[in-house]
């Protein structure tokens, strides 16, 4: 089995041994877009600006608007350059779309029972309209890379992300309930007021592992990555898989497709729970 072959294999074993348990339960699918651009401003320095747009809900609604800048600095390198170590910090502003969502109520030991009716019955739902809800996201950490030969990379980043989600005002919730009449006759009755979401601060500790393999005479660069997230002011987990391919076009440019699979099991979160396909342009200068 050649170089290739072997990469190839161990990217679809990973894929089949993380993916299964959550693609199961998750089936959204979105497109992803990012584009990239990064400058060196002295030995060791780097500056980054990034901008992407995100869809959901089977890829007809606009998930998110970001735009962010960040800086880098390589703070250590062994003589060989096989080992590295690196200090990031980001600020990013995301333009976040909450979708339209359906709570279903049931009766409790406070309501009034209708006839033949108990508790845990269903007695109606609340739909809560679709509202953008920006947020400011602050990003710092290292990673430590490690590049055995001129093929192989592994890298492991641990970055604390600190997000701040601006209040929101004018949210429409419907109420539908089931109601009676003097003859006892069942009829839905559908009431509308305005809601709001006070502002909120999360963070987060994520952990994330990628190897990449640079194929010899190719212009091609599979990767995958392994990304676990935790809360540190409240509960969640958050898991991303990613597969794909970066394609050099020179030095300077390339572009990286990709699939993810992502999943979080926080009500708020930040990602499409599902599936991801993805295009990223990167460019040097």
């Amino acid at each position: 089995m050649n170089k290739t072959a072997f990469v190839l294999h161990i990217l679809v074993l990973t894929l089949l041994v993380w993916t299964p348990h959550y693609a199961l339960a998750q089936n959204d699918f979105g497109l992803d877009f990012e584009l990239a651009a990064e400058r060196k401003i002295c030995s060791g320095m780097k500056l980054n600006l990034a901008g992407g747009v995100r869809t959901q809900d089977n890829s007809s609604r606009i998930d998110r608007y970001s735009l962010g800048a960040g800086i880098s600095y390589k703070i250590y390198s062994n003589t060989s350059k096989t080992f590295s170590a690196k200090a990031f910090g980001d600020f990013e502003y995301l333009w976040v779309q909450n979708l339209e969502s359906i709570e279903d109520k049931f009766y409790d030991e406070d309501d009034k029972l209708p006839p033949d009716y108990k508790v845990g019955d269903y007695k109606g739902y609340n739909q809560t309209g679709r509202y953008w809800n920006d947020r400011q996201r602050i990003s710092g950490g290292m990673s430590i890379s490690w590049e055995p030969n001129k093929r192989w990379s592994f890298q492991l980043k641990e970055t604390f992300q600190y997000s701040h989600y601006n209040s929101v005002s004018d949210i429409d919730i419907t109420k539908v309930r089931r109601k009676y009449n003097d003859d006892d006759e069942p009829y839905w009755r559908e009431e509308h007021e305005v809601d709001s979401r006070e502002a909120k601060n999360r963070t987060v500790l994520r952990n994330k592992l990628t190897t990449s393999y640079d194929i010899p005479n190719s212009h091609f660069e599979p990767y995958v990555s392994f990304d676990y997230g935790v809360g540190l002011n409240f509960s969640t987990s958050k898991c991303k898989v990613t597969f794909g391919s970066k394609y050099k076009f020179s030095k300077d440019k390339s572009m990286t497709v990709f699939y993810r699979y992502c999943h979080e099991n926080d009500h708020d979160n930040d990602d499409v729970n599902g599936h991801l396909i993805g295009l990223a342009m990167d460019i040097s200068w």
